[in-house]
């Protein structure tokens, strides 16, 4: 009795900046003695395991990650493809370009200061030492 053995073998690899690449294989064969299912899977295993292995470790395009996707470019995404001004919600807010939030929060911050009589100049430096 003839059977059919179908097996995958995937891997995924984290990259700088929240990205990631992966890789997988499959094959199907047919193992015609049903005593040698486990030797042959042991086998394809091992062959699809070495191929993923080989292959994964070619990366291929990797943007530069101090970059990448921070700062609004010249069509106005900010390099992100398929969301309205570069905002990861695809919204349309307006980005303050040098502190790296939208108007609204900049709005919010100078708000809860004023509001609570705060310095400033020690707020900026604290928000500076916890954030950078």
């Amino acid at each position: 009795m003839a059977v059919i053995l179908q097996i995958t073998y995937s891997k995924k690899l984290g990259l700088p900046n929240f990205s990631s690449h992966s890789c997988s294989v499959s094959v199907q064969v047919e193992v015609a003695d049903v005593n040698q299912v486990g030797e042959e899977h042991s086998k394809l295993y091992a062959l699809l395991q070495s191929s993923v292995d080989k292959e994964i470790q070619h990366v291929g395009y990797m943007p530069d990650a101090t970059s990448y996707g921070m700062h609004n470019d010249q069509a106005g995404n900010g390099g992100r493809s398929g969301r309205a001004n570069g905002h990861p919600n695809g919204s349309d807010r307006k980005y303050n370009g040098d502190a790296g939030i939208s108007e609204k929060q900049l709005d919010l911050i100078n708000t809860i200061v004023r509001d609570n009589n705060a310095n400033k100049t020690d707020i900026e430096a604290l928000s500076v030492e916890v954030v950078g």
